[in-house]
Order: structure tokens, then C-alpha cells, then sequence
């Protein structure tokens, strides 16, 4: 069963909440559900960049006058970035 994960970033500033959603997504698995929160403008272009580069899924992405509330849907193409990389590291390996 898919777990749902809730990760408040509060107001960290860019990159660390996509930082930290890697770090999260990297301990869970394809299904899981990652319920990102946080007040940075660049969460949500970022958060979806990032989707777009590893394959997850953008479930919902809200902006409202608190900030961000997105979900992203982990999926199973073992690729993640690697946090502390320039440019970010593919790897291939299921985790």
C-alpha cells in the first residue's frame, strides 16, 4: 500500500526544499506519495522540473497565501537525483 509522506520545508530557500524532497524520495518507494509544503515562489516551477527530470509524478501542485502544498507521486525508474551534485547525478539503480 503507497504510503503519504508529509515534508514541511517552511521557508527554505531554493534549492533546499528540492534538496530535501530528494533525500525523502530516496528512502521511499515507487507509489509512495510525497506531500510537499513550503513558502519559497520556486517551489512549485522547481518541484516540477524535477518531476519532469526523474520520471515522478506531479499530483497536485496549490499556491495559496501560505505558500506551496504539492504532491508528488514516486514512480519506479530506480533515477533520482543526487543532493550535494552539480547539475545533479543520475543513477540507475533501483533504491
Amino acid at each position: 500500500m503507497a504510503r503519504v509522506v508529509q515534508l514541511p520545508v517552511g521557508a527554505l530557500p531554493c534549492p533546499l526544499p528540492i534538496v530535501r524532497l530528494a533525500e525523502c524520495a530516496r528512502a521511499l518507494d515507487a507509489g509512495d506519495v510525497v506531500h510537499l509544503s513550503g513558502s519559497d515562489p520556486a517551489i512549485g516551477p522547481d518541484v516540477d522540473a524535477w518531476c519532469m527530470r526523474f520520471g515522478h509524478r506531479v499530483l497536485s501542485a496549490d499556491r495559496g497565501p501560505g505558500g506551496w502544498s504539492i504532491r508528488v507521486q514516486l514512480t519506479s525508474r530506480g533515477r533520482d537525483w543526487v543532493p550535494g551534485t552539480p547539475g545533479g547525478q543520475e543513477s540507475n539503480t533501483a533504491g
